[in-house]
């Protein structure tokens, strides 16, 4: 607290409302949803879906709107060649 004493917090709203997110065009066993992450002030939001492009993996961006839903804004999956990796913009 400054003065070198112990402070105990307490979080009054943990919790916001639920959100369900969902692709677009949803994909059968793309495991949509094995990892999420939310980008700064909760305006961006990244979904990994391991099973997409038949266990490929791919990730959907989702950006939120004016009235706070996340619109779904691509879909980015490793591209192989040659044994080289990079990212391609699958679905915009």
């Amino acid at each position: 607290n400054g003065a070198g004493n112990w402070q105990v917090l307490e979080k009054q709203n943990p919790f916001g409302t639920a959100t369900e997110i969902q692709a677009t065009l949803p994909i059968i066993n793309d495991l949509f949803g094995t990892t999420i992450a939310q980008g700064l002030n909760n305006q961006g939001l990244l979904v990994g879906a391991t099973g997409y492009a038949s266990s490929i993996g791919g990730v959907y961006a989702f950006n939120k709107n004016d009235t706070g839903i996340y619109l779904e804004k691509a879909v980015l999956s490793p591209e192989y060649r040659m044994g080289n990796c990079r990212c391609t913009c699958i679905r915009q």
